[in-house]
């Protein structure tokens, strides 16, 4: 049941009342929703049903999933996890996309503090690690990211960092401070 995760077996994801089963056929989907329904009303809670759905990756079947004798579950080609849509090939690539497009614009619109030479370095980081990263970020726990899109983030991290530190591409600083901002050549 599940997928193996090095020498774990990966069953659930859970996040507050987000719950994603993880099963490698039928068999084990439908038996762990009996279970997962049985469990729920033991505790007196239900399982909402028009929530309910499920996705079949790597294959273009069709599936009845019943998690009691006459409730059959939805399937899906997409849904939304923390924030995230995930597809039958796994995260959408515009996801990661879309999250880096919604950094940049938050570093746009809080240029009046990047570049304010009486705010110090350490609260123009503080500002950025809480209002784009945290923005950009949100989900990322289920993204599966390719080389392109880690470059991306890097560079928007980057961005930020060399405005927190009045540094303009132009200055040609390298990225190599970007472990210690604290340690960039300030522009005075």
């Amino acid at each position: 049941m599940g997928i193996p995760v090095g020498d774990d077996c990966l069953v659930t994801l859970n996040f507050t009342d987000d719950r994603v089963v993880i099963a490698q056929d039928t068999y084990n989907l439908e038996f762990m929703m009996s279970r997962l329904n049985s469990a729920y009303t033991e505790w007196g809670l239900t399982v909402n049903i028009d929530k309910t759905e499920y996705l079949v990756t790597n294959s273009d079947d069709k599936f009845d999933i019943f998690i009691t004798d006459n409730v059959k579950l939805r399937q899906v080609e997409w849904f939304k996890y923390l924030g995230a849509r995930i597809t039958k090939k796994g995260l959408d690539k515009t996801e990661v996309s879309a999250r880096i497009e919604q950094g940049r614009k938050i570093i746009g619109a809080l240029n009046g503090i990047w570049w304010d030479k009486n705010t110090r370095p350490n609260t123009k980081v503080h500002i950025g690690r809480a209002l784009v990263e945290s923005v950009v970020t949100y989900g990322c726990e289920v993204w599966t990211l390719k080389a392109e899109q880690k470059r991306a983030l890097n560079a928007l991290e980057m961005d930020y960092l060399r405005r927190s530190a009045g540094v303009s591409k132009l200055d040609r600083v390298r990225d190599v401070w970007k472990s210690e901002p604290k340690r960039m050549p300030h522009r005075q």
